[in-house]
């Protein structure tokens, strides 16, 4: 089987932060998840199976409780592991492993137990790098709700952040969602009116539509970047710049930092569009 790192026996300094993670989750979770472990794990449970079938004392639907027991231990550790998998090839070479917090690991590999889909724990896998990197960057609350939504919502997110500027100035990620003149086109795409109220409900977006959110700068412009532009906007007298129907919580932020994010044009267009008073350049 191949080593859990995906970096084989190549003795490098990512292969080196990688291990030390892998340490470091063994240590806080109190589970060793390399591979020699993953086949011990699988063969014991394999003889534990026939010892219990082969147990007179215990009736059939004990015997048939306790194996189901055994199936589903094996399958959240495969679950943890295929996620620390996806995790480590992430990790920089840099990452000082030791500051991620033990209680912050086992509240993440206790809702990650539960996570199969393979898009999902590539999400999964995705913010446990960046924790890694970034130290207490990634809250618990973002933990929970992202072990609540369900797929689709997950890529009804990721759409939307394919729609995201950063602020040069700030580094916060603007939207600036057009819903009412972009229907439409957001409808094809899977950003719909109930959904976005959904990302609104696990508290990744503020959802106002029509009346749309203005942010206040207190300089004469600001620049935002996208993948391909860069929007320089003014403010208008009372210092506001309008971002459109929807915000990106502190949650969401994060979340959309995580995440890989393709350009998506309606960018360009619903700029021009919420903004057409405030623009003071756009660089292609």
């Amino acid at each position: 089987m191949e080593d859990i790192t995906g970096l084989g026996q190549v003795a490098t300094a990512v292969a080196g932060v990688a291990n030390n993670a892998i340490d470091k989750i063994s240590n806080a979770v109190g589970v060793v998840y390399n591979d020699s472990a993953y086949k011990i794990k699988k063969d014991s449970l394999r003889k534990v199976y026939e010892e219990i079938a082969n147990n007179e004392n215990i009736d059939s639907f004990s015997k048939a409780a306790i194996i189901s027991n055994l199936k589903q231990d094996l399958k959240y550790y495969k679950n943890q592991r295929n996620i620390i998998s996806k995790t480590i090839n992430n990790i920089n070479d840099d990452a000082n492993v030791d500051l991620v917090d033990d209680d912050w690991l086992n509240f993440f590999f206790d809702k990650a137990r539960i996570i199969s889909s393979e898009e999902m724990q590539n999400i999964w896998g995705k913010i446990l790098s960046e924790e890694f990197n970034k130290p207490r960057s990634i809250p618990k609350s973002l933990i929970h709700t992202i072990s609540c939504i369900d797929l689709e919502l997950a890529n009804t997110f990721n759409k939307l952040c394919c729609c995201t500027v950063k602020c040069e100035e700030s580094g916060e990620n603007y939207i600036f969602l057009d819903y009412n003149n972009f229907t439409s086109q957001l409808n094809a795409i899977g950003i719909t009116f109930n959904a976005l109220l959904a990302l609104e409900r696990f508290g990744l977006i503020s959802f106002d539509n029509p009346i749309g959110y203005c942010i206040i700068i207190d300089s004469e412009n600001c620049a935002f970047l996208s993948q391909k532009n860069k929007f320089i906007l003014k403010p208008d007298k009372k210092g506001r710049i309008p971002v459109g129907a929807v915000l990106l919580t502190v949650d969401g932020n994060v979340l959309c930092d995580c995440i890989q994010k393709e350009y998506n044009p309606l960018i360009f267009e619903m700029i021009k569009s919420i903004c057409k008073d405030n623009i003071e350049k756009i660089v292609e």
